[in-house]
């Protein structure tokens, strides 16, 4: 339970990270 929490959070920290990410480079591009 503990660990599947763990994981939960880590692929929600991820696909922030990949989102601010895009944001990054749209930004760089434009």
């Amino acid at each position: 339970m503990r660990s599947s929490l763990c994981n939960e959070v880590y692929l929600s920290v991820r696909k922030y990270i990949q989102d601010y990410m895009l944001k990054i480079s749209e930004k760089k591009t434009k």
